[in-house]
């Protein structure tokens, strides 16, 4: 196999296990634990170490290993608000781009009656969501930075959803009164409940990560996170 597929599958590997949490935050990796791990060569995975650097999920540090960043509270701060800026903004300049059958889609999937251990499905469909309403704009650049965003994020979501209390049933609920005033033109009424959706999320985060001192012990196992660019 190239070199160049081989760093491309370490790093889809590393990534998915950073985003869901089976690395966890603050947890120390060893490059030579990763090559036997993975059955790929030290280079690949070193070009993969590297990437996730540029993109804060690890941190590479001489002589000690490969950290995995810690979830901060300036981090939440900083993250939810590049949200503020740019997920109302899509919504009020282009919430006439979203169709009403993809609009009548989400409204089905936020709506159904979902079990604790339906994770997957419910991080799937939060991703999918925000990820299209930024895709409404149609701009190339704005997307790739909120794909970029959207790594950091799902570890926050991950860890939110399983900490506080009924978050992912409130989530969907914020969620389906969304999709309900785009369903009737209520442009507005759509940005006033995404930015209280956001207060919301943002939060929960505080509470999760600050208060709860949630672990990643706690992360239900098996839950394997795909983060697929928006085209």
């Amino acid at each position: 196999m190239p070199k160049l597929n081989l760093s491309e599958t370490a790093y889809q590997v590393l990534l998915s296990r950073i985003v869901s949490c089976q690395y966890p935050p603050g947890c120390l990796l060893n490059e030579e634990k990763l090559v036997s791990e993975l059955g790929i060569s030290r280079t690949p995975i070193r070009s993969a170490l590297i990437r996730l650097q540029q993109e804060h999920l690890v941190q590479i540090i001489s002589k000690k290993g490969i950290l995995v960043t810690e979830i901060t509270p300036n981090g939440i701060r900083d993250l939810f608000n590049l949200r503020d800026l740019i997920e109302p903004y899509a919504i009020r300049e282009f919430s006439g781009n979203f169709q009403k059958e993809k609009l009548i889609y989400y409204l089905e999937l936020f709506s159904k009656d979902y079990r604790m251990n339906d994770y997957q499905i419910i991080f799937d469909a939060d991703v999918e969501f925000h990820t299209e309403i930024v895709g409404l704009t149609g701009n190339t650049f704005l997307c790739a930075f909120y794909n970029s965003l959207q790594k950091l994020l799902a570890r926050i979501t991950l860890i939110c959803g399983t900490s506080v209390d009924d978050r992912l049933k409130i989530s969907n609920q914020e969620h389906t009164e969304i999709v309900m005033a785009l369903l009737k033109d209520d442009t507005e009424g759509a940005v006033r409940m995404l930015q209280a959706h956001l207060r919301e999320a943002r939060e929960s985060a505080y509470q999760a990560i600050l208060i709860n001192g949630k672990s990643a012990k706690d992360i239900p196992e098996g839950l394997e996170i795909s983060l697929e660019p928006f085209t």
